[in-house]
Formats: structure tokens, C-alpha cells, sequence
């Protein structure tokens, strides 16, 4: 249960780059709920005709949702593959919600993982509109993942949060007091970084992954660490994987936030304020991490606002070299 222990971050002294560049494999999560496939969908047309991508793209997912990925019009365009983890978790919701958004760390099970050098998971809530190569292409070391700057370390959304319910699960006495609960958790505080708890953590919805033994065991450590921690019947964080996903990130060495930061958008924003924003001209992806159908909505004013029309004589058009098709 080591890794479940919030201890000193880990070096892995002896991690070798075993990445080069070379053949890339985009993936998406689709788990329990049908809800999210309209949005993958939109993700994966503008991935075509905006990204210039016909290659090679797995899905996560369940065998019950198979064929409902399968009746997507959007995957012509791509080799399609699946790793089928289900059926879907039946357990209380907020269980149900961490097991399908932690699959995402679950990519090396996929059989033919050793086919690709490059790993990018996206999430559905996220337009691509420009060409997605040179984010593929940009690893410039195999040790390290790619993914977005957020927060930090301790933030309540990250290592924080996951530290707070660790405590309150295993000290609640101590933790029931207000004052002296807080004092002890921000004494704690301390253990999640070696370098304080000013470093930068990440966010989750974009993830650049060299296809190496190093970040098998990051993803792998990090789905010990989510099985453990529902084995054992703790609380759940609110912020569901992230604080999971961080943590051992954090252990592992595992982030760099080249290139991701560099051709990224992310925007939290209301309703009102999306009728003055527009693309970043160097973004590959523009990312809208909101929840709920909330998401659907807010993307759709976005592109509407911006002329973002997915049609045949207003895009960019894609450029493949082969001829997409659906693996069997």
C-alpha cells in the first residue's frame, strides 16, 4: 500500500528514454454514459478537417457503447481501434464517474500499444484547429509526458485535495476539529513537494505520453492507487481523478508542460464572456474543461462566434498520405 501513502515525491533514477518519434495513436474515453459520443464526434470532425489527421485512433470504452461509436459517421476518416474495459462499474455514482474518467491511465492494456511511439489522449470537450502534426512531433524528451500547467501541487483541485481526504479518512478525529484539523493539514502541506507547494501541476484533459516503460508505470500506479483507495472505502475528492492522476504524477517525475502549453487554449469562461473571445492563432486544441451540458452549448457559441463551419468548402482540408479504415 506504499502508493497510497502521501510520502516524498519519487525520482526514478534509473528511467532511460526509450521514445523516439514516429507513429502516433490519438485516444478518447467513452464510459457508462452515451451523453458524451455528440461530442466526440464534433472533436473528431474538426480533428480531420482542421487537424489534417486520418490516422490511427482508439477508443476506451465499453462493449455496450461499441456500436454506437461504430454508427459514428466521423470515423471514415480514421483507423479505428478498441479497448473494451467493461461492462460499466454499477456502483454508486461518484464510484462509477472516478472508474470511467481514470481509464485514461489505462491505454498500455491496449494489445497493440507497441505499434506506436507517441500516445495523445484528448478529452471530448476540446476543438482542434490547426494541424495537429507538429503537436505529435513535439516531445523533445522520452522521460517526460506533455500536458497543460494548472494550479499547483497543493492546490485543492490536485495533491491538496487528495492529501485532505486522505487525512480525513485515516485521522478523523484529529481532522473534526476546525482549527486544529487545518493547522495539521497544512503541516502536512509540506510532504506533497520537495520544492514547496509553489510548483505547477496539471490538468488532465490533454495528455502527450512517450510510449515508454517509465510512463506504463506512472499510469499503472496511478489506477493501483484509485482501486486501493475505493478497496478501502475512502471518501471520495470531489475533483474526482485529477487530484489521483497529479499526485502520482508528481511522484513519478513524470511532466513537462512543452509542447502542450505552447499550442493549448483553455478557457474557463461563463456564457457572456465567449461572445468576445477568439482562437489563439498558434492553438492546436482549444480546450472548455466545464462539466455537465454545459460543455455542448458553450463550444457550439464558440465556433458559431468565430466561424468555425465544418463544411467542405470552409475548412482548411485535411492532407493524409494513406487510405483511413476501421480496425477489425
Amino acid at each position: 500500500m506504499d502508493y497510497l501513502m502521501l510520502t516524498q515525491p519519487q525520482y526514478k533514477q534509473d528511467a532511460t528514454a526509450s521514445w523516439a518519434p514516429g507513429t502516433s495513436l490519438i485516444y478518447l474515453v467513452a464510459f457508462c454514459d452515451a451523453a458524451y459520443l455528440a461530442l466526440a464526434a464534433q472533436m473528431l470532425r474538426t480533428l480531420y478537417h482542421f487537424g489534417g489527421y486520418c490516422g490511427d485512433v482508439l477508443f476506451i470504452t465499453e462493449e455496450a457503447l461499441k456500436a454506437s461509436i461504430l454508427a459514428m459517421p466521423e470515423l471514415v476518416h480514421f483507423k479505428v481501434h478498441f479497448l473494451i474495459l467493461g461492462p460499466c462499474f454499477r456502483g454508486p455514482k461518484e464510484e462509477q464517474r472516478l472508474v470511467a474518467a481514470v481509464a485514461r491511465m489505462r491505454v498500455f492494456e491496449f494489445d497493440g500499444i507497441q505499434r506506436f511511439n507517441t500516445l495523445l489522449y484528448l478529452d471530448t470537450d476540446i476543438l482542434v484547429l490547426n494541424k495537429i502534426q507538429p503537436l505529435l512531433d513535439g516531445l523533445s524528451g522520452g522521460q517526460y509526458m506533455s500536458a497543460m500547467p494548472e494550479m499547483t501541487i497543493c492546490s485543492p483541485y490536485h495533491g491538496g485535495h487528495l492529501l485532505f481526504w486522505y487525512l480525513a479518512n485515516t485521522e478523523p478525529v484529529r481532522m473534526s476539529d476546525p482549527i486544529k484539523g487545518y493547522e495539521y493539514y497544512m503541516d502536512r502541506m509540506s510532504i506533497l513537494s520537495d520544492v514547496g507547494c509553489q510548483q505547477k501541476s496539471f490538468n488532465t484533459g490533454v495528455l502527450l505520453v512517450p510510449n515508454s516503460a517509465w510512463m506504463r508505470d506512472f499510469f499503472n500506479a496511478t489506477v493501483a492507487h484509485v482501486n486501493e483507495w475505493m478497496r478501502l472505502g475512502f471518501r471520495l475528492p470531489k475533483a474526482m481523478e485529477q487530484p489521483f492522476i497529479t499526485f502520482q504524477g508528481h511522484r513519478y517525475r513524470a511532466v513537462q508542460f512543452y509542447p502542450v502549453r505552447n499550442m493549448t487554449q483553455v478557457l474557463y469562461l461563463s456564457d457572456s464572456q465567449f461572445a468576445t473571445r477568439t482562437p489563439d492563432p498558434a492553438a492546436v486544441l482549444v480546450h472548455f474543461p466545464m462539466r455537465g451540458g454545459q460543455k455542448k452549448q458553450l463550444m457550439r457559441a464558440f465556433m458559431q462566434r468565430n466561424r468555425i463551419v465544418l463544411q467542405a468548402d470552409k475548412h482548411h482540408g485535411a492532407t493524409c498520405t494513406s487510405q483511413p479504415e476501421r480496425a477489425k
